[in-house]
């Protein structure tokens, strides 16, 4: 059985259980500009993620959930306004 297989039979509490890593991350989508899926390169209109609920719903739950996906989000990747450089922050200076 392959993984992604193995994991969507799990139960919600054990998937909790393995961090999730950020989808966006995983495929290198800019966290400057438009929203983009991870999964089909899909662009949702404006800055913001609007629509991309539906969207993933209605094409990408064989991936993951829509809850899970949107958990796996990283804070730079899922806020929708005051989009910066593009590049992940590094943490606070000293």
């Amino acid at each position: 059985m392959e993984y992604q297989a193995f994991w969507r039979t799990l139960c919600r509490e054990h998937r909790e259980a393995e961090p999730l890593a950020c989808a966006c991350c995983r495929k290198g989508i800019p966290t400057q500009w438009v929203r983009q899926c991870p999964e089909c390169a899909q662009v949702f209109q404006g800055r913001g993620w609007s629509g991309v609920e539906a969207h993933w719903k209605a094409h990408h739950v064989d991936v993951m959930s829509y809850d899970d996906f949107w958990r796996s989000l990283c804070p730079a990747h899922r806020r929708s306004h005051a989009l910066g450089s593009g590049f992940l922050p590094l943490g606070a200076r000293a």
